[in-house]
């Protein structure tokens, strides 16, 4: 891949006269921001392969990969005849993945994630969920209504299966995996 050119001409140093982002695509206020992909998908093409971001409100960084999973709904497919800067993305799906990066001491994998919706936790009950492909979980995270939820569960990470338990049934909750 060549040398990616920009059509900014700089003659000085950057000096940012407020508490805002330089790149206005990196920064999100809240998740629902950052799946709003706007009309006809137009934000979609300002993302590239790799991009990370940050999101205030859950203090979650997420990148921008070939994944099925992730924080849209349904992931993203480029139509053909899409490339920018050596990279082709013609049929390719992307979806904005948690990266496991945190402002609270959260940490980081490598190899992808899963999300599960929509899951039930009965109190005194283990709730197994098996992740075929997983090659160890590196981390688990369990939201509520885009809430995280730090307390009153339990989280047994094993190499391709975790287990939660809680002692109050939990409905309706996202499972975030990082392995």
């Amino acid at each position: 891949m060549g040398n990616i050119k920009n059509d900014k001409i700089i003659s000085e140093g950057w000096r940012v006269g407020s508490q805002t982002p330089i790149d206005d695509r990196l920064v999100f206020s809240t998740t629902s921001d950052l799946i709003d992909l706007g009309v006809d998908d137009v934000e979609a093409y300002r993302n590239y392969e790799g991009m990370r971001v940050w999101v205030i409100s859950t203090r979650s960084e997420y990148e921008w990969k070939e994944s099925a999973l992730g924080a849209l709904p349904s992931s993203f497919i480029y139509p053909s005849g899409v490339h920018a800067n050596g990279v082709v993305y013609s049929g390719r799906s992307f979806n904005w993945v948690e990266s496991g990066g945190s402002g609270s001491g959260g940490s980081g994998g490598s190899g992808g994630g899963l999300q599960v919706d929509l899951v039930n936790i009965s109190a005194g009950i283990p709730k197994i969920i098996s992740i075929t492909g997983a090659a160890g979980i590196t981390d688990v995270q369990v939201y509520y209504n885009s809430e995280k939820i730090t307390s009153g569960i339990n989280i047994i990470i094993g190499s391709s299966q975790i287990t939660l338990e809680s002692n109050i049934t939990l409905a309706a909750v996202t499972v975030k995996t990082t392995f």
